[in-house]
């Protein structure tokens, strides 16, 4: 990554994170302008396994029902930054066109994709081309929501292809959206809590140490991890906690096995040779860094592991991710559960019975002496 004035000359990162995002007490990140809202960093492959084998399921009802939810929120979000400006104020060429601009260059920094635009009417017409977006389709449902709480008329989409890792979005004004559909009510939003001054952190720019091996790219728009050879996006935490309770709500039982078959994808593809093959302990030591808690093993004993996560932002992404990792090391269908007490998430992941019975193989793999017993002679 080439060093230029907007990055940090001691890690490399973009000193810009840092006035943006303010990393505290159990492993969150919180954005430093108001509303202040919980974020964190999530992979583009998990990301898109998850969706695209969920839509597997579900179709084309699923597929509307996710759009909506992340427009409403995107919506929601834009309206209550801009509450104080009318909408014919923001729909001045000059105000409005800024305003766009802006959040393009903004979504470039979080890894959402490189937005270029090519025409931008403000309330009435946008065109821009994405290149690298963290899901098409759900980017594509980001900027209508955004364009829809910020001027405050319907945007009517139109998505086509031009290249692997590219796409035109065009966005069409529609009718005025009454003020009853700006709104998102029962949103809950967890305090910030204080800066976390026990983390690791660059003496220049005070950003996490952990994070000094990503890289930036500001013509693609991503952000890299070359060591584990994925990108990331930084995303909101409740907005991603609605896109979750449509997929748990629509797929009911299901939700499980096609997170933990999608997560369990991402970390196999992840990694080019067995020497960087994921470990438990590495997996939670990078997840304050990135946002989703403070987590700890709390016990591993014979077919049960529990882990304890302190303020976790995605509890069902966290509990998925520790049973598909698992379900890696193991070479077999891992089952998982959590409990949360004083403020602490317990997930407990243990092979699945079936039948009341457990795989021989499994059982040999945690008590070596089974070797020496012919199958027929244990009662399983």
């Amino acid at each position: 990554m080439s060093k230029d004035k907007n990055e940090c000359g001691a890690c490399g990162l973009p000193r810009r994170l840092s006035r943006d995002l303010e990393w505290t007490e159990g492993g969150n990140i919180y954005t430093r302008f108001k509303p202040r809202r919980q974020a964190l960093f999530l992979e583009h492959r998990e990301l898109g396994l998850l969706v695209e084998g969920a839509l597997a399921r579900g179709g084309a009802e699923l597929a509307g029902r996710l759009s909506q939810a992340r427009r409403r929120y995107l919506r929601h979000r834009t309206y209550q930054q801009v509450e104080g400006f009318g909408s014919g104020l923001l729909r001045r060429k000059s105000l409005g066109r800024r305003a766009v601009i802006y959040a393009l260059e903004e979504a470039k920094l979080f890894g959402l994709g490189h937005l270029t635009s090519e025409e931008v009417d403000p309330g009435k017409h946008l065109r821009l081309e994405m290149s690298h977006p963290y899901h098409p389709r759900l980017l594509a449902d980001d900027l209508a929501g955004f364009w829809e709480g910020l001027f405050r008329v319907e945007a009517k989409i139109s998505l086509e292809q031009k290249g692997p890792q590219s796409w035109i979005l065009e966005l069409t004004g529609g009718t005025e959206i009454g003020h009853g559909l700006l709104e998102q009510r029962n949103l809950l939003e967890k305090h910030p809590g204080k800066r976390d001054r026990r983390m690791e952190r660059c003496p220049s720019c005070g950003l996490p140490a952990a994070l000094s091996g990503l890289s930036w790219d500001p013509s693609k728009g991503t952000i890299y991890d070359p060591g584990r050879n994925r990108y990331l996006v930084i995303m909101e935490a409740v907005g991603m906690g609605l896109l979750v309770k449509e997929l748990r709500s629509f797929l009911g039982e299901e939700y499980g096995a096609a997170a933990r078959a999608a997560f369990a994808a991402s970390l196999n593809d992840g990694y080019s040779s067995p020497a960087k093959t994921p470990t438990l302990e590495g997996l939670l030591g990078e997840w304050p860094a990135l946002g989703w808690g403070e987590a700890s093993i709390a016990s591993r004993r014979p077919f049960l592991d529990e882990v304890d996560i302190k303020n976790p932002a995605l509890p069902s992404f966290s509990e998925q991710k520790v049973a598909a990792l698992r379900q890696l090391e193991e070479g077999e269908a891992m089952g998982c559960e959590s409990v949360s007490f004083d403020e602490v998430f317990r997930v407990r992941v243990g092979p699945l019975l079936s039948d009341y019975s457990m795989n021989l193989e499994t059982l040999r793999k945690r008590f070596p002496q089974l070797l020496q017993y012919p199958q027929s002679f244990l009662p399983f």
